[in-house]
């Protein structure tokens, strides 16, 4: 079962309780993203008009040359996973 199949959906009917007007989800993976147990750690995030929630970091600008490298990077690991060039669909399941 896929996260998008299972967890997404989930997630959102929770929030469709709460009368949410947007939501926020933050999946942190791995030690950089401040995880010491490392397992599948979605966090979904009600949001109203004005409540003031915000992610704080350092914003900087990534040079050029190193974003077009990481959305290469990007594409191929999307195309190895069976996605098509180009395909932005977030409806689409993963391959199987």
């Amino acid at each position: 079962m896929t996260i998008r199949r299972r967890v997404i959906p989930s997630a959102l009917l929770v929030l469709g309780v709460l009368g949410r007007e947007g939501v926020n989800a933050f999946l942190a993976d791995g030690k950089a993203a401040f995880q010491e147990v490392f397992h599948f750690h979605l966090h979904v995030f009600p949001r109203f008009e004005g409540d003031g929630f915000r992610i704080d970091a350092n914003w900087g600008t990534r040079a050029r040359s190193l974003l077009d490298q990481e959305s290469k990077a990007v594409q191929s690991g999307l195309a190895a996973l069976g996605f098509p060039p180009g395909d932005t669909s977030t409806t689409r399941d993963l391959p199987a």
